[in-house]
């Protein structure tokens, strides 16, 4: 006796939930599609970037947030379609899930400079979109969080750009067994930014081969480019701008009277020490590395002229010391008759007049300094500064 047409429905309805579907009996997961054939196949690969971040500078790793979609047909699953979808169905795919994934053949990739490989916290580990339509194709669409090396070049900090790159590859098929190319060209959202970065030229994809030396095969391989700079406006104001009035600060030395030498010493000595918090906190805070940054130059000399104003200061207290007779002391009256020679009067570039020559050295002398230093910056860093 035939069993009731309910029942069959209920076992095949538990038999998909328990995440299997009916293979084919000749069907290996572990052989490519149209093997037999000897024809290769077409793989294709689609990214879209929704967020970008965090960058690490000093490990060099930057992290993408995106959507990784791969497409490829099986000709060995048409006839699942069939038995999974009636005849008469107007559909024309059929979603799966993970554990059918699991049972299928799976294209072979990777991220050559991956250092960590998640999915976003939100989501299930075994979330993913897979549909197979009735010609065979599969298209499957995971969320992927990756992070990889960027190396980056810190010597214009903070005006410096970077482009990183994220290969994708495959390893076990050379382009004689398998294609791999773009089934769309790589995307983004509208914006992408971070807390301290922003994307200048969006997403840029690209296609070459790599050959391997062992076998001498060539292997496909896919690549985003990634090009954003460093958002320079927060660092102009919590760097160049205390140092710069820092050392205008300085500067005010030159104003005050030599003999107010506690006055004019403790501002000297303040703002010294202030500057060598900003070079020290540059050192801790912001990205540190073995390149000399053109921020590292920028309050160098800054400190410089900070220093130069309490060496000023020194040169401008200078008196030499004269020896006064003792008390009750005459002169003899030859000396006192002695022809006298007229007494010279110092000039303009004696040291009594130190504080009047700084005046009107120190200042142009800085203004023209930042003027140029920002100017080279920017044109260098190939930067606009709004």
């Amino acid at each position: 006796m035939a069993p009731p047409f309910n029942l069959i429905v209920r076992l095949i309805l538990l038999h998909l939930a328990c995440g299997e579907i009916y293979m084919p009996s000749d069907y290996d997961a572990d052989m490519r599609p149209n093997f037999e054939a000897n024809i290769p196949d077409n793989v294709f690969l689609g990214i879209n970037v929704y967020s970008f971040g965090p960058v690490d500078e000093t490990a060099s790793l930057v992290t993408l947030d995106m959507d990784f979609r791969l497409v490829w047909t099986d000709p060995r699953l048409i006839d699942v379609y069939h038995r999974l979808v009636h005849a008469d169905s107007k559909h024309q795919k059929v979603f799966l899930g993970e554990k059918h994934y699991q049972q299928m053949w799976q294209p072979d990739f990777h991220f050559p400079d991956a250092i960590e490989l998640s999915r976003p916290v939100l989501e299930d580990a075994e979330s993913l979109q897979l549909t197979l339509n009735k010609t065979g194709g599969v298209n499957l669409v995971r969320r992927l969080v990756v992070t990889f090396r960027c190396p980056m070049n810190l010597h214009y900090f903070p005006m410096d750009n970077h482009a990183c790159t994220l290969k994708i590859s495959q390893y076990k098929y050379s382009t004689h067994d398998q294609s791999l190319s773009w089934y769309q060209p790589a995307d983004a959202e509208a914006e992408l930014r971070s807390p301290h970065f922003e994307v200048n030229e969006g997403i840029q994809g690209s296609y070459f081969c790599f050959v391997n030396p062992v076998d001498g095969l060539s292997y496909p391989q896919l690549a985003i480019t990634i090009s954003f700079y460093r958002k320079v406006k927060q660092y102009l104001v919590t760097l160049f701008l205390p140092s710069f009035c820092l050392t205008v600060l300085a500067f005010l030395n030159f104003w005050i009277d030599k003999s107010a030498v506690p006055a004019r010493a403790s501002l000297s000595i303040t703002a010294i020490l202030a500057q060598i918090t900003l070079v020290t906190g540059l050192a801790q805070t912001y990205p540190s590395g073995s390149d000399i940054r053109i921020a590292d130059i920028y309050l160098l000399i800054n400190f410089f002229f900070t220093f130069s104003t309490l060496l000023e200061f020194a040169i401008v207290s200078y008196s030499p010391k004269t020896s006064t007779p003792p008390e009750g002391y005459e002169a003899p009256e030859e000396a006192n008759n002695h022809k006298r020679f007229p007494v010279r009067t110092p000039g303009f570039w004696h040291r009594s007049n130190a504080d009047i020559i700084s005046r009107y050295f120190y200042p142009p002398i800085f203004t023209l300094w930042n003027i140029c230093f920002f100017l080279v910056a920017f044109h260098i860093s190939d930067r606009i500064l709004f």
